[in-house]
Order: C-alpha cells, then structure tokens, then sequence
C-alpha cells in the first residue's frame, strides 16, 4: 500500500499540493515486515531516509512511520524558513512549494545561488521556471550525468511554481510548457517572416530612402530592400536566441 506523510502535522506548506506532491517525487524503503521505514542509499550512493531525509542519516536506521513523518516535517521546515528568508519577492503558497522542493533536493548552499531564484527574486516568473530545468544532472561514479527522474521533476516543479495564487487542494501539475524552440518560437518565427516578407513591405514604406542608398552604392533599389529585411529579421533572431541563453 502506498504511503504518504501524516496531513495531520503542522506543515509549513500546502499540503496538497506541496507536501504530498514532494512525496511523490521523494522515496522510503520500509523494513522486511513493512511496519517502519529504513534507511537506504539513494542514486549517488547517500544513505537516506523516508522522503529524502539525508542529514545525520546512516545505514541500517529504522523510523516508526509517525517518527519519520514527524521529522520529515521538522525538516522541512527548516528548509522552508531558510527558503523564505532567501525570498527578497515574497513569493506565493504555489511558488513557496516549488521552490522548497526544488531547494530540499539540491540542497539550500546550492539553492541560495540558482538561477531560479535570481529570477524568482527580479519578478520574472517564466525565466524562473524555464530555470528549473537546469538542475537535472546528478553525479553517478563522479560524473554528472543526465536522470530521465529530475528532468520530470524539474518539469513538475516548474508547473507547480506557475500554478498561481489559488489555494485549498488540488491536482499536482504534471508538466510545464517547454520554452518553445528558435525554429518554433513566435519571436523568432516573426524575425523569419520579416526576412521574407521585408522586401515587400519595405518596398512601400522606404523606397526613396533605398533608391538613395542604391544610387549611392551603384545597386539595385530591391537589392537594398532585401538587405535591410535581411539584417532586421537576423537581428531579432539573435535577439531571441542570446534572451534563451541568459536563463
């Protein structure tokens, strides 16, 4: 039977989605005769505990269910006050429970630092989110690598962290819409058709100033039409494509 953390504690996020939604993506192991937790060592070889409980954790550990509730808990917390002070732009109940989750599993030194909290903080919510999904690497045998598990994590917490301002339970959002590629990015398709279509346009808005400009450089009044259509299209795609980079 599958469990989740006692709804009873006094916990210091929404408990749906928050707590429980950081549940599912957190593991336990319980003993032989499935009446308490144990520890267990996780994917880079740390022993952990019910829902990722690491601190002070060691190999051959046991907790009651309502012990390892109670100090899922009190950790978390911990980890929720330390994100809260980091917060310069209080955030909301669904920003505050992404980012703790994202904070208890990469640890709050790294989270302190992030780029999702750089643009948690500067107000830009979407950079924040698409920020998410560079965390999704763990060091196996020490090297980073790739976990198909943290990129649907990263894409979870994303989700969550632009839910809104609505409160009560409800459904853990599964995914965020990914930023959409250059090749399908509206600002970028804009700067394409502004390279094709530019000579067109620009032939009825700047024909005098082209036909000045050809007459000086010995071309063709079209030719320089292109090459400004050209130019702008370019430009905004380079735009688009370093804003991509930044994040």
């Amino acid at each position: 039977m599958e469990r989740y953390p006692d709804p009873n504690l006094d916990w210091p996020i929404l408990y749906d989605p928050g707590v429980r939604g950081l549940a599912l993506q957190e593991q336990y192991k319980l003993t032989a005769d499935g009446t308490q937790y144990r520890s267990y060592k996780d994917i880079t070889g740390k022993w952990t505990g019910p829902w990722g409980l690491t601190e002070g954790v060691a190999g051959g550990e046991t907790w009651s269910f309502a012990d390892g509730d109670q100090d899922f808990c009190d950790t978390l917390t911990k980890f929720t006050n330390q994100v809260k002070d980091l917060c310069t732009n209080t955030p909301d109940e669904h920003e505050l429970c992404a980012l703790v989750s994202l904070a208890w599993n990469i640890g709050i030194g790294e989270f302190s630092h992030s780029s999702v909290l750089k643009y948690h903080n500067a107000g830009n919510p979407v950079a924040a989110a698409n920020a998410f999904s560079l965390f999704n690497k763990c060091r196996v045998n020490g090297v980073l690598v790739v976990n198909a598990d943290l990129v649907r994590r990263r894409a979870t917490e994303a989700a969550l962290y632009l839910t809104g301002t609505a409160t009560g339970r409800g459904t853990m959002p599964q995914s965020v819409a990914p930023e959409p590629s250059i090749a399908n990015n509206p600002t970028a398709q804009s700067g394409a058709a502004l390279t094709l279509g530019g000579a067109a346009t620009g032939l009825a808005q700047y024909s005098e100033q082209a036909k000045t400009i050809a007459d000086n450089l010995g071309f063709h009044p079209s030719w320089v039409l292109i090459g400004m259509a050209v130019f702008a299209g370019v430009y905004i795609i380079v735009q688009q494509f370093q804003a991509r980079k930044g994040v």
